[in-house]
């Protein structure tokens, strides 16, 4: 019957035991369990009739042993690759690959980009530089240059407008006062110059009788179509303030009066004033805010008005701007670059030699406002409006 060992001894076999069991399962070697378990198994039974302390002497033992043999295999484990037996690599499966594969994809295009916005921050930059320092001045100063240019050619339309009416107006007085009727069912016929702008005070109305012996003999009828011929012609640009001129017949009785304190009626043709006979037709309302001038003056000063116009309407910014030299300079680089592959001599006929702009050549942009400037001052002063 073998002997049952006592509490102690049972106690320090289990630990051994356990530790042995913890250290074969953390490092996976099975010869070296089965050397281990070997060791173990060397307690013969013999041992197990000795005392408590000879047995612990000896499991102390077996735990120094323990311990060289976990020191030599970490020491195996630090020895270097190659020196090791080789590794077998795992193969990535087909869901791994596409994650790769759209994980490269997703920073190759955040690349793009970023790269992308940059250059968009850049351009706008520039566009916003462009527009404070050149676009928006020049605009101001091609806008007003623009719109009193428009107005100048308002005004002297109406010159000459007035100037054809006046001239008409002597032809009708002429033969009205050789014609000389005084019948009071005389009807009488007058010019009207109406402005499409609603200029009241510059609307007239020249007054010119004509007797029915005067429409008997044809001369009325003379004068009417005379007008027609006259005042048809559109010389004009449409626009604002152009004239219409109408001719217009009224008849309109005549009462003369006998009475002393009545008098006469004034002829149509002439006022009285201080004393001496004035033109009805020098009366005008708006004759007296501007020079007189002849019809020849006023059809040329109409004009330089109507050139200076479309002057300015032919101005554009790549005509008064400074031209983006650096932004030149790096489009005609890209051009070289793309002509090396073959094409050098189209590509070169297409976007042609670049230049610096030289110094004559900005004199001559810098100087195209201040001339047209000065046109305008110089119209404006012919007509006593600058």
């Amino acid at each position: 019957m073998v002997p049952v060992p006592s509490e102690p001894y049972r106690t320090v076999v289990n630990d051994v035991e356990e530790d042995e069991d913890d250290w074969l399962m953390s490092s996976g070697d099975e010869a070296e369990a089965t050397a281990v378990h070997g060791d173990e198994t060397a307690i013969s039974l013999d041992d197990l009739d000795s005392p408590p302390s000879s047995f612990m002497h000896q499991s102390q033992q077996q735990q120094q042993q323990l311990r060289q043999q976990r020191q030599s295999m970490r020491d195996q484990s630090a020895a270097p690759v190659n020196a090791r037996a080789p590794l077998r690599v795992r193969q990535l499966t087909m869901g791994e690959r596409d994650l790769n594969k759209t994980e490269a994809q997703f920073e190759d295009a955040g690349y793009r980009e970023g790269i992308t916005d940059g250059k968009l921050s850049s351009l706008q930059a520039g566009f916003d530089e462009g527009f404070s320092t050149v676009g928006a001045p020049l605009g101001r100063a091609v806008g007003r240059l623009r719109g009193e240019a428009t107005s100048l050619l308002a005004f002297v339309g109406r010159m000459a407008s007035d100037a054809q009416v006046h001239e008409h107006t002597n032809t009708v007085a002429k033969a009205v006062v050789t014609s000389g009727s005084d019948d009071e069912a005389a009807g009488e016929q007058h010019i009207e110059v109406q402005y499409e702008d609603g200029d009241a005070g510059a609307t007239g109305a020249i007054f010119a009788k004509a007797s029915s012996a005067a429409t008997t003999n044809g001369m009325l009828s003379s004068s009417d179509s005379q007008a027609s011929d006259v005042f048809a012609k559109e010389d004009l640009l449409p626009g604002p303030g152009r004239a219409r001129v109408r001719l217009k017949t009224k008849m309109i009785p005549h009462r003369r009066s006998s009475n002393a304190e009545n008098g006469p009626l004034p002829n149509s043709t002439t006022l009285e004033q201080g004393g001496g006979m004035t033109k009805a037709h020098d009366e005008h309302p708006r004759s007296l805010s501007r020079p007189q001038l002849s019809p020849s003056a006023i059809l040329a000063l109409l004009q330089e008005a109507q050139s200076l116009l479309q002057d300015v309407q032919a101005l554009t910014l790549e005509k008064l701007a400074p031209p983006d030299e650096e932004a030149l300079a790096h489009e005609y680089e890209h051009a070289l670059e793309s002509a090396r592959d073959g094409m050098y001599g189209a590509v070169m006929e297409k976007i042609g030699e670049w230049k610096r702009e030289t110094e004559e050549e900005r004199r001559r942009r810098e100087a195209i406002l201040p001339a047209l400037y000065a046109r305008l001052r110089a119209a404006k002063a012919v007509i006593g409006l600058a």
